[in-house]
């Protein structure tokens, strides 16, 4: 500005105020600077950066806000956690020893309240106009431990009448204590080693360590237990009594390898599982079906292939597995194969049931590594009427 301008020349000359969000390369940066800048153009950018630059400061105040807001309530949910956390009620005993126990109920002992009295009263020693109190003194009494006053009938009844007084005090006596046997911590596996790598796959089989047999001297006695498997029953059928298999043996049992039935996909295990029949009961009548039960063993990684239940319907109990492992599939009823895109998928665990109703398609598969998963099966047939 040259030095004859005047001082309103001088207010005029604004400089360029470029849009916050605008990003403008050095060439096109020193061409706005040589041009001149209209005042259309220097109102509209003063406009937007007062319109959108404190909006933009606003939200991100609020957003700053909030967030530590909410660190605020997180910090001060974990503070009473821990609070409540250390404060929990525990049990003590009479010794501050951790490593002893209550070994049975504390024990009494009632003192006359005689004892308590000072044996100094009336003596000839006293000072001559000293008076002393005749009230018996001990200790603030434990109520926490029972202790208390014991009230008797008064033997003086011109002085107190007929009001019962204190005649003993009973005192709590040591609690018994015994000293807690504590075993040995058990050594910690490393599954990260070579060596933990082979204690990994035997954890599935140190679940299944042999019970303790149980002690049959322990059971009632005049009964009589079978050791086969037949018993004396009714038979609908035949209208008579006959002799049937009612108990099946997991020692008699001879399980024998599912076949694969379809090519397996690119990733997917090759193992499959194995099963064995328990009973197969024919139809009975016609309102009364037949049926057909057993158990099915797959291994880790063990699929058994998609297969479709026909007219019977199937029932299944899952009896042990990895929690969240074993996977039940149901086809798609609009599709006549097993497609796995529309496959209908369930992750259950031990103790769950599924069942396949007539005519549908099923598959499982176990995705644990580790661990085997057993299945307790059920056939229902369909009656001929």
């Amino acid at each position: 500005v040259a030095q004859g301008h005047s001082s309103s020349e001088e207010e005029e000359v604004m400089p360029v105020v470029a849009h916050p969000r605008m990003k403008v390369s050095e060439d096109e940066e020193e061409d706005d600077i040589d041009e001149p800048v209209s005042r259309e153009d220097e109102s509209t950018s003063a406009s937007m950066v007062e319109e959108e630059t404190p909006q933009k400061v606003r939200e991100e105040r609020a957003r700053k806000e909030r967030k530590k807001l909410l660190a605020d309530v997180a910090k001060k949910k974990k503070r009473r956690k821990k609070k409540k956390k250390s404060t929990s009620s525990v049990v003590s005993f009479s010794s501050p020893a951790s490593a002893y126990i209550a070994s049975g109920p504390r024990d009494y002992e009632s003192i006359p309240i005689s004892e308590f009295k000072s044996d100094d009263y009336g003596s000839d020693d006293e000072e001559p106009g000293l008076r002393r109190s005749k009230r018996a003194r001990f200790r603030p009494l434990q109520y926490w431990k029972n202790e208390r006053l014991v009230y008797e009938a008064n033997e003086e009844p011109e002085i107190l009448g007929d009001m019962a007084v204190v005649t003993k005090v009973q005192k709590a006596l040591p609690t018994p204590m015994k000293k807690i046997k504590r075993g040995k911590p058990k050594k910690k596996k490393d599954y990260g080693s070579s060596d933990g790598e082979e204690e990994k796959s035997k954890r599935s089989n140190d679940k299944k360590v042999a019970q303790k047999k149980f002690d049959k001297r322990k059971l009632k006695k005049g009964y009589i237990y079978k050791t086969d498997e037949n018993a004396l029953i009714w038979d609908e059928g035949t209208r008579e009594f006959s002799e049937r298999k009612i108990v099946a043996y997991a020692k008699d049992m001879e399980f024998l390898k599912l076949p694969v039935t379809q090519k397996r996909e690119k990733g997917e295990s090759k193992k499959c599982g194995k099963a064995v029949q328990a009973f197969n009961v024919p139809e009975v009548a016609d309102n009364i079906p037949g049926w057909i039960s057993g158990k099915m063993e797959i291994p880790p990684t063990g699929i058994k292939d998609a297969e479709n239940v026909g007219v019977c319907s199937q029932v299944f109990f899952v009896g042990d597995c990895q929690p969240g492992a074993f996977e039940v599939s149901i086809a798609s009823p609009e599709d006549d194969e097993f497609d796995p895109i529309t496959a209908q998928r369930f992750l259950v665990s031990s103790g769950d049931a599924f069942h396949v109703p007539p005519n549908n398609i099923y598959r499982v598969e176990n995705h644990s590594e580790t661990d085997d998963a057993t299945l307790f099966w059920c056939i229902i047939r369909p009656t001929s009427s």
